[in-house]
């Protein structure tokens, strides 16, 4: 008895493992080869077809086909077959709700690795535009440096350019202020020489412009005979010598003396009368052909300056805008020099 009772018991612990682990594919497989039909003459009973048969009884479900209507071929294959509907569908639906949990919470993996992922790649691209903006805004801060820089440098020219006139003018003029008093003595001292004549001429054609163009000059020069009264007296009388001594000599041989200076001057180019109008204060530096310094230093606004000179005259002029020049009488058009900027330019200008 007891032999017999030990079968008994591993045939039910068997029985129970397979209907434990029955699924709804091995129900129908085993109805059917129970009845001896074959997946084909099951699925022309069921208009299917022998794939699909074969795919209920392994418990495969086509991604063409939704649940629904897997299930309502399993419940039709059931009852075909003379099986429990009820039970058929219960082992179909726990056998495809454990998939789709486990579907789940394998997507929801794979979402929480994507969404990693991805905060991963938007924080190397937010570091990456950080970056851009930061290049942006040192190129623009360095481009208004230069900016200001290129600006502050014309200004500083200028600047300079105006000062070095002025200091070169106050520190030059005390030297000027000498030369007509020399130029005098000079003359007082060649008219009583007949033989002379025409040098001192020449030497008066010289020296007069030079006293008629700067007539800055003559209130220094003026302030340095009143420092000095011991030459006057002599100086007085020998004009006054040269007054009496030679007052025939003076009438008898201009014209001969104006042959000569123009036979003399015949070799070199024939001075230019300029005329200089200031309608406001400005720096000139004016030299002729020979060399010569006509004119220099800081002219008053409302003067008007006539000078004359060898050609080319070399101008130099702080504020061309403030000057009108006529040369021989014909205007020089001044508009093609800036105002504000030192203009250089040679008399007569040629077309």
């Amino acid at each position: 008895m007891v032999s017999d009772e030990q079968p008994k018991e591993i045939q039910d612990t068997e029985d129970t493992t397979e209907t434990s682990t029955a699924s709804p594919g091995r129900l129908l497989k085993a109805g059917r080869e129970k009845q001896g039909l074959s997946q084909q003459q099951v699925a022309d009973k069921l208009f299917l077809k022998a794939e699909q048969i074969d795919n209920l009884e392994q418990d495969r479900i086509d991604e063409k086909t939704s649940v629904t209507f897997t299930r309502g071929y399993i419940r039709n294959y059931a009852k075909q077959l003379g099986l429990s509907q009820e039970e058929v569908i219960a082992e179909f639906d726990r056998l495809h709700s454990s998939s789709k949990q486990t579907a789940k919470l394998q997507s929801f993996s794979r979402r929480v690795a994507k969404q990693n992922h991805d905060d991963r790649w938007m924080m190397v691209t937010y570091g990456i535009v950080v970056l851009l903006v930061a290049g942006v805004v040192v190129w623009w801060y360095q481009q208004s440096g230069n900016d200001n820089l290129v600006e502050s440098a014309p200004e500083s020219t200028v600047a300079q350019r105006s000062e070095s006139p002025s200091d070169t003018a106050s520190g030059s003029q005390p030297q000027r202020s000498d030369e007509p008093l020399s130029a005098v003595p000079e003359r007082t001292d060649s008219l009583p020489d007949a033989d002379r004549g025409a040098p001192s001429q020449d030497t008066d054609t010289s020296s007069a412009p030079e006293a008629g163009m700067d007539n800055d000059t003559l209130p220094s020069a003026q302030s340095s005979s009143e420092e000095k009264p011991g030459d006057l007296p002599a100086t007085v009388a020998s004009q006054e010598a040269q007054t009496e001594a030679a007052p025939d000599l003076a009438d008898s041989q201009p014209r001969e003396s104006v042959t000569e200076s123009g036979t003399a001057g015949s070799g070199e180019s024939a001075a230019i009368d300029m005329v200089f109008r200031f309608a406001d204060d400005c720096w000139v530096n004016i030299e002729d052909g020979t060399g010569e310094a006509i004119a220099y230093g800081i002219k008053q606004a409302g003067r008007v300056m006539e000078i004359s000179g060898v050609p080319p005259v070399e101008v130099t002029l702080g504020a061309p805008d403030n000057v009108q020049i006529t040369v021989n009488g014909e205007a020089v058009d001044m508009s093609v020099y800036p105002g504000g900027r030192t203009a250089r330019f040679s008399l007569p200008i040629q077309d």
